[in-house]
């Protein structure tokens, strides 16, 4: 095979033999070297015309990719090591952006696999909770409810949400994050409470509540619809006619103390997804009766409705759905997902949509509540709190109930980077927006918003990748993951 050199180089040192033998024929000068150039010109000029179809072919990197993809799964379980070194020799640029996504999902997911670090403490470090004579700490710790350690929570940033950042990291953003929080709701109460404390104003948001279950999902179905009509008159994004109802399921021995969004069976396009609460349990009294509906009262519940119906989890669900197939269906992370559903609530109360101040106050205190999640699950998780003290702070300084709040406690500890998701991603997704609109202008909102739905739940700095071009920075700083 001739391929040491391009095709016009060929042409022309085979055109500059003829030519020189050739003078030569006319000056009547013709040897047996003579004859041997010009024999030379023909095999150079033929080499030339035959070399597309004996030369071997250039690999076509999609299509490579596409067979690794195919066989992720049998490959990553049996040669998870080979199959990084295939993945790792793509010509990351010669792809899509949906390859290209996928190609760094995989790396992610090959990376979680390998050899994640020991969950737990130090040795000869005892978990905060073991040693308390608190009754909640207890249960925490009869439940195996303990914290994950450092090195794993870092390990779990990096190979699942594709986070550069350690738990202390984390951390110091929540600690900032809290003061900031308390200083918003002490002046949104100086300026709205008449004399009341914010939380003061927070026993008052909990006097418009439902009275039964049915009456719970009813205001909640019209707290959605209101919303989504909402989102479609102001043009804020494509809401499509499949993602415009949502169904209100309540049901017994809930692990969660609010709401939560279930994804219809497991994304697949044409599979709705639906929102999920509790019901009261039928044991309760009058007092808890009253805790209970006062939880989901009607201006929490308002903002929760954005956050889990339209703009937020409904909508994103319903389009990530036509995303999910081959790798993306590896990429689910709470910091894009949780991210999203608390910029959502932001969103709408910038284009005006919170305008009632208790529903501007129960939307303060719920970013609050965020604040806190982001300090106490990697302080958990570190081993610097009990539980029972991560259940006061969100009592304090969110205004949650005792009961959401041990319920709460209790999730991060099972679910741990979780949490941290609504705060980090938010930021994260703010500053993209931010970007996105400097490159493209002030009225590219909705288009932001539509581009960064299709592509899935995927991690943030990928969706920021593709959507501010930065491709190739990116693959710069990860070449060896």
């Amino acid at each position: 095979m001739i391929r040491t050199l391009p095709k016009l180089s060929w042409l022309r040192i085979g055109l500059r033999i003829a030519r020189n033998a050739q003078v030569e024929q006319n000056g009547a000068i013709v040897t047996r070297r003579h004859l041997l150039r010009i024999f030379a010109a023909t095999l150079m000029t033929a080499a030339f015309v035959l070399q597309p179809v004996y030369a071997a072919p250039e690999r076509n990197e999609r299509a490579h990719f596409d067979t690794l993809a195919v066989r992720f799964d049998a490959r990553a379980k049996n040669d998870p090591a080979a199959l990084r070194r295939d993945f790792l020799s793509i010509d990351r640029s010669a792809l899509d952006d949906e390859r290209w996504i996928d190609l760094h999902v995989g790396l992610m997911k090959l990376a979680a696999n390998a050899e994640p670090p020991s969950r737990g403490l130090p040795d000869g470090v005892s978990a905060p909770a073991a040693t308390s004579g608190d009754v909640f700490d207890q249960r925490c710790e009869r439940k195996r409810l303990r914290p994950i350690g450092e090195a794993a929570y870092a390990h779990t940033l990096r190979t699942t949400h594709g986070l550069d950042m350690t738990a202390m990291h984390v951390l110091r953003i929540g600690r900032r994050a809290r003061a900031d929080m308390r200083d918003e709701l002490a002046a949104f109460a100086e300026e709205h409470g008449n004399g009341e404390t914010w939380h003061e104003m927070a026993v008052r948001e909990r006097a418009a509540r439902p009275t039964s279950d049915e009456d719970l999902a009813q205001r909640y179905d019209a707290f959605t619809a209101e919303a989504t009509r909402f989102v479609i008159e102001k043009g804020l994004v494509t809401v499509p006619d499949e993602a415009r109802g949502l169904v209100v399921h309540l049901r017994g021995r809930f692990g969660y103390p609010f709401a939560i969004y279930e994804p219809g069976n497991g994304w697949k396009a044409g599979k709705l997804g639906r929102v999920v609460m509790g019901k009261m349990p039928r044991r309760f009294g009058p007092a808890q009766r009253e805790e209970w509906f006062g939880d989901f009262n009607d201006h929490f519940q308002r903002i929760v409705a954005i956050h889990e119906g339209v703009p937020g989890h409904h909508l994103q669900f319903t389009r990530a759905a036509a995303a999910y197939k081959g790798m993306r269906r590896r990429a689910y992370n709470s910091v894009y997902v949780e991210g999203w559903g608390l910029y959502t609530e932001g969103l709408l109360a910038r284009h005006g949509y919170i305008t009632d101040p208790l529903d501007q106050f129960a939307a303060l205190r719920m970013r609050a509540w965020r604040a806190v999640r982001c300090y106490v699950d990697p302080a958990l998780h570190a081993g610097l709190i009990r539980p029972s003290q991560a259940v006061q702070l969100l009592i304090d300084e969110a205004g949650l109930s005792r009961r959401a709040a041990e319920m709460e406690v209790q999730r991060y500890l099972r679910d741990p980077t979780q949490p941290i998701g609504y705060w980090i991603g938010r930021q994260r997704i703010e500053a993209i927006r931010a970007a996105y609109l400097a490159l493209h202008g002030d009225d590219a909102e909705r288009e932001f918003h539509d581009r960064f739905l299709a592509s899935g739940a995927i991690p943030l700095p990928l969706a920021e990748a593709v959507l501010l071009g930065r491709r190739a920075s990116y693959d710069a700083a990860h070449s060896g993951d």
